[in-house]
């Protein structure tokens, strides 16, 4: 269970933009592989996730959010044009 504070804790303690070289990923990632269980690998996992998808652009945040949405309802060129107005607006957000 001290994994879970260690992610709460990173977590809450993120700065507004994140990157692939982000100083909390290689710390997520040695949990990542610790892992005991799929549930505490997808719950690393997800943090993971709430790092990359920080692009420090809260418009480009809210097109990738609505994209992901978008996409999970199966409504793929709306999550197209979501992700694509995400890397207009920040042109270096991989993720998007």
């Amino acid at each position: 269970m001290h994994w879970v504070a260690t992610v709460a804790t990173m977590t809450f303690l993120a700065p507004a933009q994140a990157n692939q070289n982000d100083a909390r990923l290689s710390a997520l990632f040695d949990q990542l592989i610790e892992a005991r269980s799929t549930q505490d690998a997808a719950q690393v996992e997800q943090t993971i996730w709430q790092v990359w998808l920080l692009s420090g652009n809260l418009t480009a945040d809210a097109h990738v959010h609505r994209g992901l949405l978008a996409l999970s309802d199966g409504r793929n060129e709306d999550a197209l044009v979501d992700f694509t107005k995400a890397t207009e607006v920040q042109a270096d957000f991989a993720e998007a």
